[in-house]
């Protein structure tokens, strides 16, 4: 696993380094967030309600809480024309 300042100098990491380098920065904006592991894969989870009713949801604390997928980044590049 990767640091945050690690990962985004470097791009390099899984899951766990990309879940805890989001986690991180919406902490920074006081964005409430909860980090989710399963087996063999972890993700972020957040207090706003989706706009797809039937989108996965976990409570914790009598909150409800929406996944956040933190692997799928899409690269500077993709955005040159």
């Amino acid at each position: 696993m990767y640091s945050p300042v690690e990962f985004l100098t470097t791009y390099r990491g899984d899951c766990d380094t990309r879940t805890i380098t989001v986690y991180t920065l919406l902490k920074l904006l006081n964005i409430e967030s909860i980090v989710v592991n399963g087996p063999g894969h972890s993700m972020l989870a957040l207090p706003y309600a989706h706009s797809n009713p039937a989108a996965p949801v976990i409570q914790c604390k009598g909150q409800n809480y929406y996944f956040l997928e933190t692997t799928v980044f899409i690269k500077n590049e993709d955005f040159v024309g």
